[in-house]
């Protein structure tokens, strides 16, 4: 008798275990997916930065200290994300930009999102970033990597 009630015991305890393991994966669901609308949001912000020649907007999507890196004449180049502030600063760009965002990969406050902006004034390139959130719960560019093909 206490074998079955101990058995009993042990499979109502995993019947409860399985239940919080189901529930708190559907949680992680949840929070990512809710994490890559987020991140999301931030590379369709700035495309809208870039549009716009925005620096002001740029600089609150990327963290102080992010770093650029770019391919020019097939050689590696870049450093300080104030080169991108420099190349676009107040530089409009008349037609809308097209732009697909292929992948984003979310792992807790990490993530990397790669954009391929398909007509930007008659030019593609290809761009991976990676994006931290802060302390305050936003999402901020840390790095961005572009080549053209």
């Amino acid at each position: 008798m206490k074998t079955v009630c101990a058995r009993l015991a042990m499979a109502a305890i995993c019947v409860v275990v399985m239940g919080t393991v189901q529930a708190a994966d559907i949680q992680a669901e949840r929070v990512n997916e809710d994490s890559i609308a987020q991140v999301t949001a931030v590379v369709d912000a700035y495309i809208a930065a870039l549009q716009s020649g925005d620096t002001d907007a740029l600089r609150q999507i990327y963290l102080p200290e992010a770093s650029y890196y770019f391919f020019r004449d097939g050689k590696l180049t870049g450093g300080s994300i104030d080169i991108l502030y420099e190349q676009t600063n107040g530089v409009r760009i008349p037609k809308p930009i097209v732009y697909e965002i292929p992948s984003v990969s979310v792992s807790g406050r990490i993530a990397c999102a790669s954009l391929d902006i398909v007509d930007m004034m008659g030019v593609r390139i290809y761009d991976m970033f990676t994006l931290v959130m802060d302390d305050d719960g936003a999402w901020r560019m840390a790095s961005k990597v572009a080549r053209r093909p």
